[in-house]
């Protein structure tokens, strides 16, 4: 019977661990998951700030580490403030750079010819 009661005990135990670690599906989960959506969003472009420095004469300054999906996503900023600006040119500041895998290194390499 002490065994059936220890084993008993445990699995509540182990639900109520369970039940801790599985999140809600309240409304109040939703919000939260929106919340994150817009703060990643806001994350995005704050880092790619892409700046009109002369009249249709674009700036986008890099700064931190560059992988290969944040490079993608530069490049689709820049194409969108190209055209949404009529941009004649646009310079990309790399001075900022800390790191940059060589898979970026190539795009950064191809991307005049894009």
């Amino acid at each position: 019977m002490g065994a059936l009661t220890e084993g008993v005990n445990e699995m509540i135990e182990a639900l109520a661990r369970e039940k801790q670690n599985t999140p809600p599906t309240s409304a109040s989960w939703r919000r939260s998951c929106r919340r994150v959506e817009r703060q990643r969003s806001s994350i995005r472009e704050l880092s790619t700030p892409i700046i009109e420095i002369w009249d249709r004469i674009l700036c986008l300054p890099i700064v931190g580490v560059m992988d290969t999906t944040r490079s993608a996503e530069m490049t689709d900023a820049l194409l969108k403030a190209v055209v949404d600006r009529a941009a004649r040119c646009a310079i990309i500041d790399i001075t900022g750079i800390d790191i940059m895998d060589t898979g970026t290194a190539d795009h950064f390499v191809r991307m005049p010819s894009q």
